[in-house]
């Protein structure tokens, strides 16, 4: 019975923290209900959100330096 619960477990995990990167993506853009935030941040874990808010900031990053190299090269 125990090996049945780990999947739901591993598959729950895997969602709160694709929850998260939803959250911090729409952080980011600045538009979000205050209710869907409210029920999100009642429903995922903290440490999703800083792993999250963690990709998020260094995808940013890239993206900047890479724009930055492209204008630059031109």
């Amino acid at each position: 019975m125990r090996d049945s619960d780990e999947p739901t477990s591993v598959l729950a995990q895997v969602r709160s923290f694709l929850r998260s990167m939803k959250m911090v993506v729409w952080a980011f853009a600045g538009i979000r209900k205050s209710s869907a935030s409210q029920e999100d941040v009642a429903t995922v874990k903290p440490v999703h959100i800083v792993v999250a808010g963690l990709i998020a900031g260094l995808c940013f990053i890239a993206t900047l330096a890479l724009l930055v190299n492209w204008i630059v090269a031109k």
